[in-house]
């Protein structure tokens, strides 16, 4: 919404520039903040910009800030847990950090586009580089295969867009040729691939499959009564009726 760029400049006569302004980069023929543009930036835009960038954050710092005492509680764990069950305890507000970490890299692709492909790349990986570094100091979360995925994926997005730099035609000289882009491609393409399977065997080797399948079936049995969901349920053992005195004497008799 706010991502604008120059199309001409202005200059002197004879000549005369057709499109002096800022426009807006998804609709070039909409000058920026003006027409349909202000109506939509006001009313639209500048709300959603408070709420994501403003009081989301500040939502989820003052919820682990005023309850911090209480973190362990089963009624703010049931409420707010999926805030900060995954980090330390010391840690516990870093969901908010991570969504002002998503903002920066949102403000660096919206408003990073009249500084050219190269510098917003390059701002852009400057950015990652700070994230990855925050990461590997402070060790935010509880479980270490979570912190160690999370550094690891954030790596290899990091290199993945640094590489990219080098695919960016910086003169008419010098520009990467068919074979560099094939190989290097290539080697991004095998690396990222084998982050993922190396994801996905973790998640094989953590999760009990069985039990959560069982489960699963249980609650939709429970809730639903599919008869289709009764088979991933665990196997119950027969229970055999016990005779009291009395139902004895009853028998006897």
């Amino acid at each position: 919404m706010f991502a604008c760029i120059t199309i001409d400049q202005p200059t002197a006569a004879p000549y005369v520039a057709a499109a002096v302004g800022r426009y807006w980069i998804y609709d070039t023929g909409a000058v920026c903040y003006s027409g349909y543009h202000r109506a939509w930036s006001l009313a639209l835009g500048i709300p959603l910009l408070m709420c994501l960038c403003f009081l989301l954050p500040a939502y989820m710092l003052g919820v682990v800030v005023v309850n911090w005492k209480r973190l362990h509680e089963q009624p703010v764990r049931q409420q707010f847990g999926f805030l900060y069950r995954p980090y330390r305890k010391a840690c516990a507000y870093w969901e908010a950090v991570v969504v002002c970490q998503t903002l920066a890299l949102v403000a660096v692709s919206v408003y990073g586009v009249t500084l050219g492909p190269f510098y917003q790349a390059l701002l852009f990986n400057c950015t990652l580089a700070l994230i990855v570094l925050g990461l590997a100091l402070v060790r935010p979360y509880s479980h270490p295969q979570a912190g160690s995925v999370m550094s690891q994926s954030m790596g290899c997005l990091l290199a993945t867009s640094y590489i990219g730099l080098s695919f960016l035609p910086y003169d008419a000289t010098l520009h990467p040729n068919d074979v560099y882009a094939n190989i290097i491609g290539s080697v991004v393409l095998i690396g990222n691939l084998v982050l993922l399977i190396s994801l996905l065997w973790r998640l094989h080797k953590l999760v009990d499959w069985v039990g959560l399948f069982r489960r699963v079936g249980a609650m939709c049995y429970t809730r639903f009564g599919c008869v289709m969901c009764a088979g991933c349920m665990p196997a119950q053992a027969p229970t055999e009726s016990v005779q009291g005195p009395a139902d004895q004497l009853t028998g006897s008799t």
